[in-house]
């Protein structure tokens, strides 16, 4: 969702969300793609030639579910890769 506010002092406030099948989470990327992913960002934005302020409001989400689905994968696997991951995930 993109919106835009333009105040009475002409001044332009604009403002993104993102959700959906756009989230990404970065822990399940390799390093060499976190440092892509960070320098594609800053090139976006290094093209902006004017001042911008950048914030992000995360909203709270109910895990609990996922957790517990995460926590029976973990006791059914085999896999000692998969095993670790979980473990790192549910602690």
């Amino acid at each position: 969702m993109i919106g835009c506010l333009v105040t009475g002092s002409t001044r332009c406030y604009s403002s993104f969300t993102v959700n959906g099948a756009g989230v990404i989470s970065l822990d399940l990327l390799s390093l060499r793609e976190k440092e892509t992913k960070i320098r594609n960002f800053a090139a976006e934005f290094s093209a902006e030639k004017r001042s911008y302020k950048f914030f992000s409001i995360s909203r709270p989400v109910d895990i609990e579910r996922l957790i517990s689905r995460l926590t029976m994968l973990l006791s059914d696997s085999t896999d000692p890769v998969q095993k670790e991951i979980l473990k790192a995930e549910t602690s």
